[in-house]
Formats: C-alpha cells, structure tokens, sequence
C-alpha cells in the first residue's frame, strides 16, 4: 500500500482474512479521493447515516434512492426522516414533505402541508387549500394504519370547522 499498489493490496487482503480485508479496505477508502468513494465506503460499511449527513442536499433524490436499495428495515424510517429534517431545515419543503411520506411519519408529513399551505394562503381560497391538507393527511394516516390522530392533524381539522362556521356553514362543519 506504501507503494501505490492498492489493487494488489486488496488483492492479498482477501485472502488473508476479514480483518485485514477491512482494514486495507478503510485505507483504500480513505485515501482514494474521487467523490463517489464516499458513497461507496458508506454502503459496504453499512453506515447510511453517514451518507445521509454527508451527501449534499443538491443530491437528496440520489440520497433516497440509495436509502431504499441499500437501508435494512429497520433503519429505514429513521434514515428517512432523518433525510427530511436535513430538508427541512433547509427550507425545502417540497422534499422534506416527501421523505417524510416515505418515513411513514404523518405528522411531520402533515406540518409540512400546513407550511406550505400557510406559505400559498393568499393565492388560492383559503378552505380549499385547508380541505386539500386534511384530505392528504387523513389518507397519510390510513395508509400508514395509524390508530392515532397527530396534533398537526388536529390543528388542521379545527382550522378547517372554524372556517366553516365562520362562513355559515354549520351542517358541513358538523359533519
């Protein structure tokens, strides 16, 4: 390895055992500077949540698509979320709202359309825009299976009624 020779330090490295596979493997990640060895020192570590923290968020779509081949099933929720809230607090919604989706969590999912629903309230009338973020929420919630309401949700639906009343709408809002 001293020499340059990292193809024939692989080479020996599997066949002397897992240990020394894994740490000419480590050398040759670290020392090999093309930017795509980081993604692939990520995957054969199994470490995706250095992947996500490290990848540029320019990349995000790359990100996921690399979380739903390679994230075993158990991480892949939290991977996902984390994913979104990196979005998020980036301000990019629209993705943020995505990995949120893909995570599963319907309540982050529903913040999310209530920013952007907030974002567009003067464009658009404003029930309308109120009745399109509780129709994706509660079809978040049942696809998820969710026995349980989320409190973005429940903002939601009591914006959505005091709209309704306050337009004279009383037997629509009761229902």
């Amino acid at each position: 390895m001293d020499d340059g020779r990292m193809a024939d330090a692989l080479l020996l490295a599997s066949i002397g055992g897992e240990d020394l596979w894994n740490k000419v493997q480590k050398r040759f990640m670290k020392k090999e500077p093309k930017p795509y060895m980081k993604v692939v020192a990520a995957l054969m570590q199994k470490d995706l949540g250095s992947l996500v923290e490290g990848r540029p968020l320019a990349s995000w779509r790359e990100t996921l698509a690399m979380l739903c081949t390679y994230a075993p099933r158990g991480q892949w929720a939290e991977l996902a979320q984390a994913l979104a809230a990196k979005l998020a607090a980036a301000g990019q919604t629209a993705p943020a709202t995505l990995c949120y989706i893909c995570a599963g969590n319907a309540d982050q999912a529903t913040a999310m359309w209530c920013s952007s629903y907030k974002a567009g309230e003067g464009k658009r009338h404003s029930v309308e825009l109120l009745q399109s973020v509780m129709e994706k929420a509660l079809v978040m919630l049942k696809a998820t299976g969710s026995r349980t309401t989320s409190p973005n949700l429940s903002t939601v639906v009591n914006e959505y009624v005091e709209m309704l009343v306050a337009q004279g709408q009383l037997s629509v809002a009761m229902k």
